[in-house]
């Protein structure tokens, strides 16, 4: 009796010893993205690869050394947001992993910078008469921009050779169909730019129509030259 009480304690402490002898950590790396990488996209997904002599437990992402989230199965990845860091800052990311005896490791950094801002821009250089009573209309095709880019601002750039620049009242026209009047009656010429934020958060790419209406009736017409427009874009 004594000797199997014996043999059996032995068996208990050869496991116990064998499962607490595991002091190798796991290995892991950033797989995606890569260092250097510019992040122009609204949402990108962060993957490790990851791997341990025994048994892997979970892989911790971490951005400017604050954690991201976790995963404890393969493929090991996190969702991370670009839209609430400065534009063209720089950010590292690395992970660390765990496994079932505790023992960790880190991956090496890889820094990245973050652009959630840019411009688009477009031009219509057909010419358009502009006289009394009647529109004149010309629209632009803004391609370009990344996916769930939305309008930060806009700066439209005019040029029209009209005898009575003032009688004109000049509208834009966005895609989303909505429509701001950009100059009332106070169109002075011949070329005029005007910045707002009447688009703020419309969509960005599609077409954006001038729309120019001579409200003066007076014989005193001319004609649109040129119309451009610069569409700085945000996440």
């Amino acid at each position: 009796m004594r000797k199997n009480m014996i043999a059996t304690i032995f068996a208990v402490l050869v496991i116990a010893v064998g499962c607490s002898s595991d002091t190798e950590p796991p290995e892991v790396s950033i797989t995606s993205p890569s260092y250097g990488d510019t992040i122009d996209v609204h949402t990108i997904t962060i993957t490790a690869d990851a791997s341990d002599n025994k048994e892997l437990e979970i892989v911790e992402f971490y951005i400017d050394n604050t954690l991201l989230g976790e995963d404890s199965t393969s493929p090991y990845e996190n969702d991370w947001s670009i839209v609430s860091y400065d534009n063209m800052s720089a950010h590292p990311i690395y992970a660390k992993a765990y496994d079932l005896s505790e023992n960790f490791n880190q991956s090496e950094v890889v820094l990245v910078t973050v652009k959630n801002r840019g411009v688009v821009s477009g031009e219509n250089t057909d010419s358009a008469v502009v006289f009394d009573g009647m529109w004149a209309e010309r629209s632009v095709a803004i391609s370009g921009a990344p996916d769930q880019a939305v309008v930060d601002s806009i700066t439209l750039t005019v040029t029209i050779y009209h005898l009575q620049p003032s009688d004109m009242d000049i509208y834009l026209r966005s895609p989303d169909n909505t429509e701001h009047q950009i100059w009332d009656n106070d169109f002075v010429g011949p070329t005029e730019s005007f910045t707002t934020t009447y688009f703020a958060d419309e969509s960005v790419e599609g077409s954006w129509l001038l729309r120019i209406y001579d409200s003066v009736t007076n014989g005193l017409g001319g004609y649109l030259a040129e119309y451009k427009i610069d569409i700085y874009w945000k996440f």
